[in-house]
């Protein structure tokens, strides 16, 4: 698996497009801008999109969805329990446990509510990558103010993915810089203290 990141926005967010060198099959990960620049991407690579996954409902995450699925018509997968309230057209609504094959290689599904109900974050075993979303940045966790939130389900969702993520893995966040989960063990305060079932101040 190789991976494309693109950063468009006010917000700084980042759009993912990962792929398989070899089918040139991809997914695009969380498109909130610029439909038109990730499409011209995927014409001149070549691509063959097989969908495009949204890691939560989120404007800044799913605004130039419907867009490129008009572009591409490419399939829209997005948790259950975000479906409704995403505004656009869904294809197919994911759960725990679903998989994405790209190439050779398994991408897991884990439910992370928390920042959102329907929180997702993407698990590449093999290579060691996890596309978390809004749930985990380098220095700090995703909100749990907006609808939806809950800072008793990030809890729970960080203490899954600490048994997931090992210090190997390189985490693909929605917003900020790439980083190892080492260096989020040593940085990331709120990480820490929820999967040792403190709950933040600032939460």
């Amino acid at each position: 698996m190789e991976i494309i990141r693109k950063i468009f926005g006010e917000l700084q967010n980042n759009c993912y497009i990962i792929f398989d060198s070899e089918s040139s099959d991809c997914f695009v990960i969380d498109p909130g801008y610029e439909a038109q620049k990730i499409a011209d991407i995927i014409s001149r690579r070549k691509f063959n999109v097989k969908g495009i996954i949204l890691t939560h409902f989120h404007e800044d995450h799913t605004g130039a969805c419907e867009e490129l699925k008009n572009l591409t018509d490419a399939p829209v997968y997005i948790h259950k329990s975000d479906a409704k309230m995403y505004r656009g057209r869904i294809d197919v609504k994911i759960k725990e446990g679903h998989i994405f094959t790209l190439g050779s290689e398994t991408i897991e599904t884990v439910h992370t509510p928390g920042h959102s109900r329907g929180g997702i974050c993407l698990i590449a075993r093999e290579s060691k990558n996890a596309f978390t979303g809004d749930t985990i940045f380098p220095t700090d966790t995703g909100y749990v103010i907006f609808e939806g939130g809950s800072a008793e389900d990030m809890m729970t969702s960080m203490q899954k993915l600490d048994k997931i993520l090992t210090n190997d893995f390189t985490i693909w966040p929605g917003h900020e810089d790439i980083v190892s989960m080492s260096y989020v063990r040593e940085h990331n305060k709120e990480y820490n203290d929820y999967v040792n079932g403190i709950m933040p101040k600032d939460e």
